[in-house]
């Protein structure tokens, strides 16, 4: 498949807009993130022309790559790009979907290679682009410095990793897309369907979008909340830490205060959540409150107990405390998390 760029034939200036977007791929890169975009924006093109649209947008794309003519994607196919990194207008659309379905350890050796991406990325921003990243990618534009300031989402698999090397950096793991002033985090690989949404309806038109969206049968909603934020382990290499976590998840199911969790490790309680802060991001307290909801999340997906059971099973005796704090972490009630995410025998 030929990464060649697709344009809008309607008269120019009968236009009223223009996207110019541009999907930034590396080796190792998941192809469906790189390619799947470009086939909704070809969705648009065709919706404008069949829908009769009077006066169409403008749509142009291409696929540019550090690596230049041809990257090799996760899963070893050779596929083409249409060059390598150049300046590009003003208020065109940069996507980098990231680098691909890989291990957290394996992440700060990508960042050092990338470098001059992350490097270009920030030219481009302040030459009047629109930045958006996906996944993994976060970490390159914090590293670029393209965050400061700014929310963050990623992956729940790269959520402790990102807490652990950026400490001062806002991370909000329940949200799908963030955007902040020309540049949108994204949160999974795939989420880059939920930033075409946006990007379609900012720059071609609502009616557009919500067409697009009807026949991609994607869920025609405004990116927000929801609740990926999944099991996660704890990557700091501190033995006092990982104990500590170990013995928070055998005991969910009891009332667990930070005294409690002193008396398993050898630290002072300053110590142990200074320390705990530098491993995960967060305060004891922050951490059991939210693996308490993990673990309910879980519950709720793959089981038929009762709401009260769960609650009973995550440490709270009290339901209504228990659904308060789930409202909080999620957005919704475990009722409706339940509907939304219930995993069913096939």
């Amino acid at each position: 498949m030929r990464a060649n760029s697709a344009r809008n034939r309607a008269d120019s200036a009968k236009s009223v807009g223009a996207l110019h977007f541009v999907v930034v791929a590396v080796n190792g890169g998941v192809a469906s993130a790189v390619f799947a975009p470009l086939e909704m924006l070809q969705a648009c093109i065709a919706i404008q022309a069949n829908m009769g649209f009077e006066r169409p947008a403008s749509i142009t794309w291409e696929i540019l790559s550090p690596e230049g003519t041809s990257f090799t994607s996760g899963n070893g196919h050779r596929l083409p790009t249409d060059g390598s990194l150049k300046p590009l207008p003003p208020h065109s659309v940069i996507f980098f979907p990231g680098f691909g379905v890989i291990p957290p350890p394996a992440l700060p050796g990508k960042l050092e290679a990338y470098q001059s991406l992350g490097q270009w990325l920030r030219r481009q921003h302040a030459r009047g682009c629109m930045l958006a990243t996906g996944c993994n990618g976060n970490f390159l534009f914090v590293e670029a410095g393209l965050m400061a300031g700014r929310p963050v989402t990623t992956s729940w698999m790269y959520a402790e990793l990102f807490r652990q090397r950026y400490p001062d950096i806002e991370l909000d793991v329940n949200s799908i897309l963030i955007d902040h002033n020309r540049i949108v985090s994204v949160g999974g690989i795939l989420c880059g369907l939920d930033l075409m949404l946006a990007v379609i309806e900012r720059h071609v038109g609502a009616e557009v979008a919500r067409l697009c969206a009807k026949f991609m049968l994607l869920e025609n909603r405004k990116p927000s909340a929801v609740p990926f934020d999944k099991r996660q382990a704890v990557l700091n290499p501190d033995p006092l830490i990982r104990r500590a976590v170990d013995w928070i998840r055998r005991n969910l199911h009891r009332r667990i205060s930070v005294d409690d969790l002193v008396a398993q490790v050898p630290a002072s309680k300053r110590n142990l959540a200074r320390r705990f802060r530098g491993a995960t991001g967060e305060s004891p307290r922050e951490y059991i409150a939210r693996v308490r909801i993990d673990r309910a999340k879980s519950l709720l997906e793959t089981s038929d107990l009762q709401v009260e059971q769960i609650a009973g099973k995550v440490g709270y005796a009290d339901t209504s405390a228990f659904a308060r704090q789930f409202n909080s972490q999620t957005l919704m009630s475990p009722k409706e998390y339940r509907n939304r995410f219930r995993v069913r025998a096939s």
